[in-house]
């Protein structure tokens, strides 16, 4: 069950992410616009994977096609 980024806790979101570490991930992808900086902070100090916001990698990777 994934963690909603709008109505589900901090709590639910963990859950998430250990089962999908439990599965083999070596990496979490939060891929919704509504996750922000908080949830993957709340993974990312919780969880030993690189967790990633897809709406940072999108700025980042517009802001090098722009340069």
């Amino acid at each position: 069950r994934a963690g909603h980024p709008f109505t589900g806790s901090d709590s639910e979101l963990l859950t998430a992410g250990k089962t999908l570490l439990e599965q083999g991930a070596d990496v979490l992808v939060l891929d919704c616009l509504g996750y922000y900086q908080h949830h993957r902070d709340v993974l990312q100090k919780a969880l030993d994977v690189p967790v990633l916001l897809s709406n940072v990698l999108v700025s980042r990777l517009a802001a090098e096609l722009l340069v």
